[in-house]
């Protein structure tokens, strides 16, 4: 109940664009190629969570892809009320006896070790909250072992605005307050830390 929610009208393309400059890097040293599909939706939701989520789904494709790359993508459904964006990726995939647990807490498939570079197993419980706190429907998953993963969400469409004008993404207000003070970043995943760095960039 700590997580405000911001609905507004937003652009896709913007946040779309600032996930591919925050992931891009990590997905480039793997020799993965990160692909945006770029579009003219418009969506309303909290940009914000709708990013982190989208950055959860992201950072865990680029981490479970050794070889190919990584889809996000967006097309109008349900006959244009809906928005849905999708993470393809081309990883190891996940097996039918886990897809209903991976949104789980804690839950890993493979990480017996606990192995801590292998992440926690809270993003895509993270994302499942986070939909339901934005109430929207359930998190679409659809996954062959070996071949790859697709995550999908379902956002409401709206047409965009007569005058439309690019929201400053994040919901972050325009000021320069930031401007001199020191921010220290303390994580010890790597893809995070550099994710949060530039975002904080």
């Amino acid at each position: 109940g700590a997580v405000p929610v911001n609905m507004q009208p937003f652009a896709l393309t913007p946040l779309l664009s600032q996930l591919a400059h925050d992931l891009g890097g990590q997905a480039a040293e793997k020799g993965l190629r990160l692909r945006i599909r770029p579009t003219p939706l418009w969506v309303r939701s909290d940009p914000t969570l709708v990013y982190r989520m989208l950055l959860n789904l992201t950072a865990n494709a680029v981490r479970y892809t050794s070889h190919g790359g990584v889809l996000i993508s967006a097309r109008p459904c349900d006959t244009g009320k809906t928005v849905l964006l999708q993470v393809w990726d081309t990883g190891i995939g996940i097996a039918p006896e886990h897809q209903a647990q991976v949104f789980a807490e804690f839950y890993q498939v493979g990480n017996a070790a606990r192995d801590r570079t292998k992440g926690l197993g809270l993003g895509l419980n993270i994302v499942r909250r986070t939909a339901e706190l934005l109430g929207l429907a359930a998190v679409q998953l659809h996954s062959v072992p070996g071949r790859g993963s697709r995550f999908g969400l379902s956002l409401p469409r709206i047409d965009a605005p007569a005058r439309a004008t690019t929201p400053i993404l994040l919901g972050l207000p325009a000021t320069d307050g930031l401007v001199g003070p020191r921010i220290l970043v303390i994580e010890d995943d790597a893809m995070v830390r550099a994710a949060l760095t530039a975002l904080l960039d």
